[in-house]
């Protein structure tokens, strides 16, 4: 079952009684990088956690890319060639 959940604008996290952790959200970019940052409302306990992240398509055409560029237990950043785009993301694990 859910133990806690908490949502605010795009962000989300949902911890369910096993421990378990869902987190996602919508990230933006800095301002002339191609970089954003997505920080963890719940934070995982290793980084042995699933993380999955898409550019919203805006302006992104079949040559542009979303990647995850580094990740740990409080937080992930991006890489994406389109800069004004945001990024969706989803994380789950303990």
């Amino acid at each position: 079952y859910i133990k806690e959940k908490w949502v605010s604008g795009t962000s989300w996290y949902r911890v369910w009684s096993d421990g378990w952790i869902e987190q996602g959200g919508r990230t933006t970019f800095e301002s002339d990088a191609r970089y954003s940052n997505a920080t963890f409302h719940k934070a995982f306990k290793n980084t042995n956690y699933t993380l999955i992240a898409s550019g919203v398509k805006g302006g992104m055409s079949n040559s542009d890319y979303c990647h995850i560029f580094s990740y740990s237990t409080t937080g992930a950043r991006f890489n994406s060639a389109a800069s004004s785009n945001p990024i969706m993301w989803y994380a789950c694990g303990y």
